[in-house]
């Protein structure tokens, strides 16, 4: 199913009170989501996400505790309404995790990135709009055998507003504030880097 996704930049504090303000009820329970980000080695996923073309996918692996739970996912971009593909692998095997990022393009493509942070989860419930708040984000540059070989910690956290592209209500910025923006975690990790 695609879904609209608008994106907010901001210091944890200033999001967080933002998030209180809308009076959103609690969703899940807070996690670390942990992602490793492919790319060819010329970063052409890169590249269309800086310059906005459409369509776009990015392919990564994730997990949210430890290596014992790994998914592959696709998320592809049309415009501004985004769908993502998953597959369950189980446990990190490197030669099993390869063998299907192969099947989700015919481009040859390696490990590049990993994105670490902690993300709480609100919910409207009159729309049923989700809300995120990821913040304590750090980015991992990997080498192909997925070793970290350098990082560095942002200074922002995002908050991402998602909805089914057949809800039309159209959200407030009163209370977001107007730093809404087309912000990749992949993108802005790379550039730290490359």
């Amino acid at each position: 199913m695609y879904r609209a996704e608008q994106k907010y930049y901001g210091v944890f504090f200033e999001n967080l009170k933002k998030i209180q303000d809308l009076g959103l009820a609690k969703h899940h329970p807070t996690r670390i989501i942990n992602s490793i980000y492919y790319d060819t080695n010329d970063l052409q996923f890169f590249k269309l996400s800086e310059e906005g073309s459409t369509p776009r996918q990015k392919i990564r692996i994730r997990w949210y505790s430890n290596f014992n739970n790994i998914k592959i996912e696709n998320k592809s971009k049309e415009f501004d309404f985004s769908k993502k593909f998953f597959f369950d692998i189980g446990v990190f095997d490197i030669k099993k995790i390869n063998f299907y990022i192969m099947k989700f393009t015919n481009q040859k493509i390696f490990p590049k990135l990993k994105v670490s942070y902690s993300r709480k989860y609100f919910i409207d419930r009159s729309s049923q709009t989700r809300y995120t708040l990821d913040y304590n984000i750090n980015y991992f540059k990997v080498d192909n055998k997925y070793r970290s070989v350098e990082r560095c910690k942002s200074k922002f956290s995002i908050i991402e507003v998602k909805k089914n592209i057949n809800n039309r209500e159209i959200q407030s910025t009163s209370i977001l504030g107007n730093k809404r923006a087309r912000h990749s975690k992949y993108c802005e990790g790379i550039k730290e880097f490359y």
